[in-house]
């Protein structure tokens, strides 16, 4: 990777999201940090599954480009949807096309990694989600485990971040079969947070997985979403289910969230991330994607 002209910062629990600009090009590369950057699965995780993770295609799918010892690196101009929940926006519309879209992407994805024995992104958190100026969502890190929860549940770290578990399942908790609802839960829980400006789980790493292991998603939904509609509040409640029996079928969901995207109010994705852009809250970007890459023939309209 050439030297970087620009480089900023995103701390996630166990690795840092680094923007870097070289010329013309942008990438975002996660940096696992110390203990997690010598776990033993991230190696695997290269030499196993790294034809598949260069190989996926797709809007929404941009290829792992470089691996560096613990730092992994995709070339894509977006904003991650960490630095928009940090910036304190909320918006019920962008929360639910955050929702679909993203859903979509990750259907795609799953698609293609399920001959390869991988079922779902398996870590999907707001520091591996990122949209882009035409607000086109676009995924990172399918295949990369999330190390800081293993390394937890396999007691070889005593250290519980919060946000290593906020987005987390009780089937990834108790070492059980996952599939696309494993990572459609995680994207309610951001899904939720954004439409709130709430977390769905608070307190202490271990309290968290207390409340998943309890099942506590849809009541903790139902305290923090008093401004979302009956409907808005349903879906992520059906997504948020203890068991993934109990949970409303991704195709189904995905599409319940489009039509909800339509009606709800606030800003959309393009709209808030161009506010916050401007206003200096989150990575400029530096380039409009083309239609292609978005993964449409037009632009949304920005309300």
């Amino acid at each position: 990777m050439a030297d970087p002209e620009e480089s900023s910062n995103l701390r996630g629990p166990a690795a840092d999201l680094q923007r870097s600009i070289a010329g013309d090009r942008i990438l975002w590369s996660v940096i696992f940090r110390p203990p997690y950057d010598a776990h033993p699965l991230l190696g695997a995780a290269r030499d196993e599954l790294g034809g598949l993770l260069t190989s996926l295609e797709g809007p929404g799918l941009p290829p792992l480009v470089g691996t560096d010892g613990p730092s992994f690196s995709w070339e894509i101009d977006a904003v991650p949807l960490a630095a928009l929940l940090a910036s304190g926006a909320t918006s019920v519309r962008a929360a639910f096309e955050l929702l679909y879209r993203a859903g979509q992407v990750l259907a795609r994805a799953a698609e293609q990694a399920t001959p390869h024995g991988l079922y779902c992104h398996g870590a999907i958190t707001p520091w591996r989600v990122l949209v882009d100026i035409r607000g086109q969502v676009h995924i990172i890190g399918y295949g990369i485990p999330a190390v800081e929860v293993l390394a937890y549940l396999d007691e070889e770290s005593d250290d519980a971040p919060p946000d290593a578990f906020r987005y987390t399942t009780a089937e990834r908790l108790e070492d059980r079969d996952d599939d696309l609802s494993t990572d459609l839960y995680a994207l309610a829980a951001i899904a939720a947070h954004l439409a709130t400006g709430k977390a769905v789980f608070e307190g202490t790493g271990v309290e968290i997985i207390e409340q998943i292991l309890q099942g506590d998603g849809p009541d903790a939904l139902e305290e923090i979403g008093s401004a979302l509609s009956d409907d808005e509040l349903e879906l992520l409640c059906a997504l948020m289910e203890l068991k993934p029996a109990q949970r409303a079928r991704p195709e189904d969901a995905i599409a319940a969230a489009e039509e909800l995207s339509r009606t709800a109010k606030d800003l959309d994705l393009a709209a808030l991330v161009a506010s916050l852009s401007t206003a200096g809250k989150a990575p400029q970007h530096t380039q409009r994607p083309t239609p292609e890459a978005a993964g449409t023939d037009e632009a949304p309209e920005a309300s």
